[in-house]
């Protein structure tokens, strides 16, 4: 790997296509894979079920078409593939095989595109995430951001041991599943109740 920071692929910087410390440069053929791995730290363990891939130059050539995306609480130990793309098979001499292109995986992408996003099941919280890049159409791959994201709603836990609970105002950024606890009832919607920013599912 050449003129590469991996620590520039999460910094929110989204300018200059082709900065060199935002190249990721590397023949990606027959096992000579690219992995960028992610530590939230401990006891920071973080659920993602989304991620959006930037490339790193407006050649489409160089997106890599065939990856897998993987979790792990103990790096060491072994990964879940939570998210893959394409497939190959390795063969012992002679070339690999591929399957996948750059426009299915980047979506319909036939040049120019900047962008492509994923979501996945995945409930897990983990320390670790990590993209192990497999294939491009060219020679070199070409990355500029990489983002994870949680798109499962919070939780706002209401304790209601008896009688009615009316909730006059609440604000919310994103999505937020409001689970009622104990016998009584717990009133969510009133006319002159306001939720901001999101949406509020009652449960429980």
């Amino acid at each position: 790997l050449q003129g590469c920071s991996y620590d520039a692929l999460f910094d929110d910087d989204f300018t200059n296509y082709g900065n060199p410390h935002r190249l990721l440069s590397g023949s990606l053929a027959n096992g000579n894979f690219l992995t960028v791995m992610y530590d939230f730290g401990e006891d920071a363990e973080a659920v993602v079920n989304k991620f959006k891939i930037y490339n790193g130059s407006n050649d489409s050539s160089r997106n890599p078409y065939v990856w897998k995306f993987e979790g792990s609480n103990d790096k060491e130990s072994g990964w879940i593939t939570l998210q893959s793309v394409g497939s190959y098979t390795p063969k012992e001499s002679g070339a690999w095989s591929y399957t996948g292109s750059v426009e299915e995986a980047w979506k319909g992408d036939t040049g120019g595109k900047t962008s492509v996003e994923y979501s996945f099941e995945n409930e897990t919280p983990y320390r670790y995430y990590r993209f192990v890049f497999i294939k491009t159409k060219a020679a070199y791959c070409e990355l500029k951001q990489l983002e994870f994201f949680n798109t499962n709603p919070g939780e706002l836990h209401v304790n209601v041991a008896s009688g009615e609970m009316e909730n006059s105002s609440v604000a919310i950024s994103g999505n937020v599943k409001v689970v009622k606890e104990g016998l009584g009832t717990f009133i969510a919607t009133k006319s002159n109740q306001s939720y901001t920013g999101g949406t509020v599912i009652l449960a429980g």
